[in-house]
Protein backbone atom coordinates (compact mmCIF):
# COMPACT_ATOMS: atom_id res chain seq x y z
CA UNK A 1 0.00 0.00 0.00
CA UNK A 2 1.00 3.40 -0.50
CA UNK A 3 1.06 6.10 2.12
CA UNK A 4 1.23 9.98 1.47
CA UNK A 5 3.60 11.96 4.29
CA UNK A 6 2.29 15.37 4.81
CA UNK A 7 3.96 17.62 7.33
CA UNK A 8 1.53 19.59 10.14
CA UNK A 9 2.58 22.75 11.69
CA UNK A 10 1.79 21.82 14.98
CA UNK A 11 1.84 17.82 14.83
CA UNK A 12 4.92 16.67 13.26
CA UNK A 13 3.88 13.91 10.60
CA UNK A 14 0.81 12.74 9.00
CA UNK A 15 0.54 9.95 6.87
CA UNK A 16 -2.51 8.15 5.15
CA UNK A 17 -2.82 6.10 2.64
CA UNK A 18 -2.83 7.28 -0.97
CA UNK A 19 -5.72 5.63 -2.41
CA UNK A 20 -9.45 6.43 -0.43
CA UNK A 21 -9.61 2.56 0.12
CA UNK A 22 -8.48 2.31 3.84
CA UNK A 23 -9.25 5.40 6.31
CA UNK A 24 -6.26 4.22 8.47
CA UNK A 25 -4.01 7.18 9.42
CA UNK A 26 -0.48 7.22 11.23
CA UNK A 27 0.68 9.96 13.36
CA UNK A 28 4.47 10.19 13.57
CA UNK A 29 6.42 12.30 16.07
CA UNK A 30 9.43 13.71 15.86
CA UNK A 31 12.47 15.90 16.88
CA UNK A 32 15.94 16.65 15.83
CA UNK A 33 18.81 17.14 18.75
CA UNK A 34 21.84 18.84 17.42
CA UNK A 35 24.96 20.26 18.90
CA UNK A 36 24.29 24.43 19.45
CA UNK A 37 26.48 26.17 17.21
CA UNK A 38 27.87 29.43 18.08
CA UNK A 39 24.96 31.87 16.33
CA UNK A 40 22.25 29.61 17.02
CA UNK A 41 23.21 29.37 21.15
CA UNK A 42 24.20 32.63 21.45
CA UNK A 43 22.23 33.85 24.43
CA UNK A 44 22.51 30.23 26.44
CA UNK A 45 23.29 31.11 29.98
CA UNK A 46 26.85 29.12 29.57
CA UNK A 47 27.61 30.96 26.01
CA UNK A 48 27.48 34.62 27.50
CA UNK A 49 29.85 35.72 24.90
CA UNK A 50 27.50 38.15 23.17
CA UNK A 51 27.41 40.29 26.19
CA UNK A 52 30.89 40.47 27.44
CA UNK A 53 31.85 41.72 23.86
CA UNK A 54 28.90 44.42 24.19
CA UNK A 55 30.21 45.43 27.68
CA UNK A 56 33.88 46.29 27.32
CA UNK A 57 32.86 50.10 27.29
CA UNK A 58 30.17 50.08 30.08
CA UNK A 59 30.63 51.29 33.75
CA UNK A 60 30.93 48.67 36.22
CA UNK A 61 27.67 49.43 39.12
CA UNK A 62 28.00 48.01 42.59
CA UNK A 63 25.64 45.17 43.29
CA UNK A 64 24.28 47.59 45.92
CA UNK A 65 23.24 49.72 43.43
CA UNK A 66 21.78 47.74 41.42
CA UNK A 67 19.83 46.48 44.30
CA UNK A 68 18.66 49.77 45.06
CA UNK A 69 17.10 50.55 41.90
CA UNK A 70 14.12 48.68 42.02
CA UNK A 71 11.56 51.65 41.09
CA UNK A 72 10.63 52.34 44.78
CA UNK A 73 9.93 55.96 45.55
CA UNK A 74 11.47 57.22 42.44
CA UNK A 75 14.39 55.34 41.97
CA UNK A 76 15.08 53.73 38.32
CA UNK A 77 14.22 50.41 37.89
CA UNK A 78 16.97 48.40 36.62
CA UNK A 79 17.52 44.40 36.05
CA UNK A 80 20.44 42.45 35.24
CA UNK A 81 20.91 39.91 32.44
CA UNK A 82 23.98 37.81 32.37
CA UNK A 83 25.85 40.66 34.84
CA UNK A 84 24.75 42.85 31.99
CA UNK A 85 22.36 45.95 33.90
CA UNK A 86 19.21 47.03 31.85
CA UNK A 87 17.89 50.47 32.49
CA UNK A 88 13.81 48.88 32.33
CA UNK A 89 12.32 52.64 33.75
CA UNK A 90 10.35 53.73 30.58
CA UNK A 91 10.52 50.21 28.82
CA UNK A 92 8.29 48.87 31.53
CA UNK A 93 5.00 50.82 30.16
CA UNK A 94 5.26 49.28 26.65
CA UNK A 95 6.33 45.84 27.91
CA UNK A 96 4.36 43.11 26.28
CA UNK A 97 4.14 40.74 29.29
CA UNK A 98 3.41 44.48 31.43
CA UNK A 99 4.87 46.13 33.97
CA UNK A 100 4.70 43.48 37.13
CA UNK A 101 7.47 40.73 35.69
CA UNK A 102 9.50 43.74 35.44
CA UNK A 103 9.13 45.75 38.64
CA UNK A 104 9.17 42.08 40.44
CA UNK A 105 12.52 41.37 39.32
CA UNK A 106 14.09 45.32 39.47
CA UNK A 107 16.97 45.48 41.16
CA UNK A 108 17.84 41.50 40.90
CA UNK A 109 19.36 39.37 38.49
CA UNK A 110 16.89 37.79 36.24
CA UNK A 111 18.39 36.00 33.47
CA UNK A 112 17.11 32.40 33.47
CA UNK A 113 13.87 33.98 33.96
CA UNK A 114 14.38 36.47 30.36
CA UNK A 115 16.05 33.30 28.75
CA UNK A 116 13.27 30.89 29.35
CA UNK A 117 10.77 33.54 28.35
CA UNK A 118 12.23 35.04 25.09
CA UNK A 119 14.18 34.48 22.38
CA UNK A 120 17.56 35.00 21.60
CA UNK A 121 16.85 38.04 19.21
CA UNK A 122 14.86 39.91 21.70
CA UNK A 123 18.15 40.73 23.66
CA UNK A 124 19.79 41.22 20.31
CA UNK A 125 16.91 43.91 19.40
CA UNK A 126 16.42 45.93 22.54
CA UNK A 127 19.18 45.47 24.56
CA UNK A 128 21.72 48.14 23.30
CA UNK A 129 19.21 51.13 23.93
CA UNK A 130 18.34 49.42 27.49
CA UNK A 131 22.17 48.60 28.44
CA UNK A 132 23.10 51.04 31.05
CA UNK A 133 26.14 48.61 32.70
CA UNK A 134 28.19 45.59 33.83
CA UNK A 135 28.13 44.29 37.35
CA UNK A 136 28.60 41.06 38.88
CA UNK A 137 27.03 39.22 41.91
CA UNK A 138 23.65 40.52 42.07
CA UNK A 139 21.35 37.43 43.43
CA UNK A 140 18.64 36.20 41.53
CA UNK A 141 16.12 35.52 44.77
CA UNK A 142 14.01 32.35 42.94
CA UNK A 143 15.86 29.17 42.17
CA UNK A 144 16.10 27.90 38.30
CA UNK A 145 13.44 24.58 37.85
CA UNK A 146 14.98 21.84 36.41
CA UNK A 147 14.29 21.52 32.47
CA UNK A 148 11.59 19.16 31.91
CA UNK A 149 12.81 16.51 28.52
CA UNK A 150 9.06 18.22 26.57
CA UNK A 151 10.68 21.78 27.38
CA UNK A 152 14.11 20.63 26.29
CA UNK A 153 12.91 20.07 22.94
CA UNK A 154 9.99 23.08 22.88
CA UNK A 155 12.60 25.89 23.59
CA UNK A 156 14.80 25.31 20.14
CA UNK A 157 11.84 24.49 17.90
CA UNK A 158 10.12 27.83 19.04
CA UNK A 159 12.41 30.52 20.31
CA UNK A 160 15.53 29.51 18.08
Amino acid sequence: MDFRVQQTPSFGLTSFPKSNDVLTTMHVEYATISPPSSQNDRNHPRDRKHHKQASNGLPFISTGEVQNADGRDGSPMWIVIDDIVYDVTDFAKRHPGGQAPLRNLSGKSCSWQFHKIHSKSTLESLGAELRVGRTSNVPNPYKEPKPTFIRQLWKPLFLA
